[in-house]
């Protein structure tokens, strides 16, 4: 489950509810903005077809753009924290080494990006 860290004073929650809620909820925005820009070529296909000139759609590219961190963030967040407890809990045979190696590499390198940004 994905934790949700909710700073209060000096205490910190972590609400695993919340968390997927939220790595959902900005899927689901990534998704829409993502289909935007295909209803934007296929508008621009069809000026094309008569010979209009193209529109631009310059602030469908900028959303997503500026949006592609925050599902980046949120979607380590949560396949991390859907992959601890068994990590911290589960029998240590079961453990495949090579996929959590790969795993924690592959979330290592996508936050490093974000932290460039």
């Amino acid at each position: 489950q994905a934790f949700y860290m909710i700073g209060i004073g000096d205490d910190l929650q972590y609400d695993a509810e919340q968390g997927d809620e939220k790595a959902e909820e900005m899927n689901n925005i990534n998704k829409r903005l993502v289909e935007l820009r295909a209803v934007a070529k296929q508008i621009n296909s069809r000026e094309a077809l008569f010979k209009l000139d193209q529109t631009a759609y310059p602030q469908v590219e900028q959303l997503i753009t500026e949006f592609e961190p925050f599902v980046t963030l949120w979607t380590v967040t949560m396949e991390f924290n859907r992959a601890h407890p068994s990590w911290m809990n589960g029998a240590f045979i079961n453990h495949k080494a090579d996929y959590i190696e790969k795993s924690v590499d592959d979330w290592t390198r996508k936050l490093y990006k974000l932290e460039r940004l």
